[in-house]
């Protein structure tokens, strides 16, 4: 499935070979989108929109949308006593139903987060029929927006703009920010058990074994920000740069980087690996698979 522009998502069911249109209710950009299972997933996007299917992405109904969104701001103010969180769903009031909503996260059918612009964050407990906002319980004084969050099944984590990182032993209940050694905006993150992995602007990938406590940084070799981050089998971290490079690292040895191709998809937005092994790629051109060879792998040293 792939999802984008003016409300568009698509399926196949061919290894990216056909395509057919989901029914879907709004005409605005998707960003994300996550299933738990092969029925039931969810999409998030501008305007607050937050989309769910129970029948494996062929029809979609809107759960929530960015006029409800204040609502869950002012009600969470009034239970914190937070006065940043009152301004801030005065200010989304004034604003209007505009504030975009940029990954997703369920860990079950039931529990689930959006995030997006402006540091906003709400979780749900009852899959989606209703959110509260989780603002207060969040580090980010700033507001920055937040791009990304994943769970390596431990902790959870946030990645945002402005080098922005926050980590929650707390069943993401409390987050609390994390020293990074870059000031660099992180679009895209990965946590696997005892390993995280975030990657941004300007190329920008960095590698921790120890919960975000400490960080290494590896040399992608493009000046591409980094977009998409995959595992594949558990071994290899596939890599995707915005100018269409699709990169792997091991994950034993993460001193050798290799590019697998350039997707001739102009800029990449995501990408994944299909059962045929093709990497297929979506970009400014649409859906386009991309063969990789890895005999043909282009290694290239970093440190």
């Amino acid at each position: 499935m792939a999802i984008g522009e003016r409300g568009l998502v698509i399926l196949s069911d061919d290894q990216g070979r056909t395509w057919q249109q989901a029914k879907v209710p709004v005409s605005v950009t998707l960003c994300a989108v996550q299933f738990v299972d092969a029925k039931s997933g969810w999409v998030v996007g501008h305007s607050g929109v937050v989309l769910r299917t129970h029948d494996g992405g062929s029809t979609w109904t809107k759960q929530l949308d960015g006029s409800q969104i204040p609502a869950l701001l002012s009600a969470e103010a009034s239970a914190s006593g937070q006065a940043s969180v009152a301004k801030t769903a005065h200010q989304f009031e004034q604003d209007g139903p505009d504030k975009p909503l940029l990954d997703v996260m369920f860990i079950d059918a039931q529990r689930g987060w959006v995030v997006g612009g402006y540091g906003l964050i709400l979780r749900t407990d009852n899959g989606g029929a209703t959110w509260v906002s989780q603002m207060s319980k969040v580090d980010n004084p700033k507001g920055l927006s937040i791009y990304a969050i994943a769970t390596d099944g431990k902790s959870t984590f946030l990645a945002g703009e402005q080098g922005y990182l926050a980590r929650s032993d707390a069943a993401g209940n409390d987050f609390r920010k994390v020293a990074m050694p870059v000031g660099s905006s992180f679009f895209t993150m990965l946590a696997l058990p005892g390993r995280l992995f975030v990657g941004g602007l300007g190329g920008v990938l960095l590698d921790s074994i120890d919960g975000a406590a400490s960080w290494h940084q590896i040399k992608t070799g493009t000046d591409s920000s980094i977009v998409s981050l995959q595992s594949s089998a558990g071994r290899q971290l596939l890599v995707g740069g915005q100018g269409g490079e699709v990169m792997k690292v091991d994950l034993e040895q993460s001193d050798r980087l290799s590019t697998l191709g350039v997707s001739p998809a102009r800029t990449l937005h995501a990408f994944t690996r299909s059962a045929g092994g093709q990497v297929l790629t979506v970009g400014f051109r649409g859906a386009i698979a991309l063969p990789i060879s890895e005999t043909e792998s282009q290694p290239t040293k970093v440190n």
